[in-house]
């Protein structure tokens, strides 16, 4: 991981994402967790954002784990919905607000077409007024779904990023911040 983050660094990357949906966080322990954010932040240029997935089985592991990764170097923490089940919006805005409420570090929510419970715009819109959210994720590929988000979170100032490689360019000319994919996320 420090190698890697250390190469990406050289290559011009100025943020890095580890423990996302690609980096198998639900079969590593907190343990396992640290010692890659650890390494990643020894590896990436001081000058590099790091932002590191904190999603787990429920807000009092994820803001557990987002202290951890502050303590570990980390800039800025990402988190999904939960994995197993399926949640109604209200559950979901609850969930997510109790992880900002109590991270010691910004928070990105990341929506996924993988996750059981689709976190939707309106959701997200509410969600984006909460002075710790700063960001979010999108990786639908459904560039109205990311314009609505753009639009609907605007006037919060929150970052919202594209997560597939094919529509970077569409979500930049949509008003997107930047992206956010499985190589390395660029702002």
């Amino acid at each position: 991981m420090e190698r890697l983050c250390a190469v990406l660094g050289d290559k011009g990357c100025d943020g890095i994402f580890v423990l996302g949906s690609t980096g198998s966080w639900h079969l590593l322990d907190e343990r396992q967790r640290r010692a890659l954010t650890a390494a990643a932040r020894e590896g990436a240029p001081a000058s590099a954002r790091l932002y590191v997935g904190i999603s787990g089985t429920g807000p009092e592991q994820s803001v557990r784990i987002a202290s951890c990764a502050a303590e570990d170097g980390a800039d800025v923490v990402v988190v999904t919905a939960p994995l197993m089940c399926k949640y109604s919006q209200g559950e979901l805005a609850q969930y997510f607000t109790r992880i900002a409420d109590g991270s010691p570090l910004p928070l990105i929510l990341y929506h996924h077409p993988r996750i059981p419970t689709p976190l939707e715009v309106e959701t997200i819109a509410k969600l984006s007024g909460h002075p710790n959210i700063v960001g979010v994720k999108d990786t639908s590929m459904d560039m109205e779904r990311f314009k609505g988000l753009v639009d609907r979170t605007a006037e919060n100032g929150v970052a919202v990023m594209q997560g597939s490689e094919k529509l970077i360019h569409e979500g930049l000319k949509v008003g997107g911040a930047g992206c956010m994919t499985a190589p390395a996320p660029v702002e």
